[in-house]
């Protein structure tokens, strides 16, 4: 009677201890959490609203205008204690070619100072590297490379500076690269006016 006893106390104690060790397997098995110097979905998504109700209602002058929406970064000050959180959202402005930056408290949710830079190298938006993609697929001049190479051409976007002297300075200017495979191709210089939509092309001669 005392064996049988203990051994269904014995079985009570294992099984007891069963919901621990199961959770503690499934503690293991969760995703890391993201570390605090990084934004998660629902903060990027935070600080570009609050950022774009700032720009609407302090630049309403330029509602006509277009303005793309790049990124937002944690500010590299808040990245050691993850109960600040700062960021600053860069958007770009066609006229003036103007990059905004917002700084954007995301605990008190305001925007605590916006600054204008005229002329700042600034990354494109998806947008804008669509249109551009959009605009080489379209031109007349680029229509025997696409036929030649057809699925096979990729075509890479990316932003292209200018000085004063250049008639394309103050606007919005992108280069376009073309890669086969693994290969570019080098002879062809292709350039996009986002601002005039307008496409400037050459041909390096072999």
């Amino acid at each position: 009677m005392f064996s049988r006893l203990s051994m269904a106390l014995g079985c009570l104690a294992l099984l007891a201890l069963v919901p621990l060790v199961w959770s503690s397997v499934q503690g293991d098995r969760e995703p890391p959490s993201l570390a605090p110097f990084e934004l998660t979905a629902e903060e990027t998504r935070l600080a570009r609203d609050l950022a774009d109700h700032e720009i609407a209602r302090s630049e309403a002058a330029h509602s006509h205008d277009r303005v793309y929406f790049i990124k937002a970064d944690l500010l590299p000050d808040t990245q050691a204690n993850s109960s600040m959180r700062k960021v600053m959202v860069t958007h770009y402005r066609y006229e003036g070619d103007e990059t905004l930056l917002s700084f954007v408290d995301l605990n008190s949710h305001e925007v605590y100072r916006v600054e204008k830079h005229q002329h700042l190298p600034t990354a494109l938006a998806p947008e804008e590297a669509a249109r551009a993609e959009q605009l080489v697929r379209a031109n007349a001049e680029l229509a025997d490379l696409f036929r030649q190479y057809g699925n096979r051409l990729r075509v890479q976007v990316r932003p292209f500076g200018t000085v004063p002297d250049q008639p394309q300075f103050g606007h919005r200017n992108a280069q376009v690269l073309f890669k086969v495979g693994g290969e570019y191709l080098a002879d062809w210089s292709v350039t996009v006016d986002l601002t005039d939509n307008w496409v400037c092309i050459g041909k390096f001669a072999r």
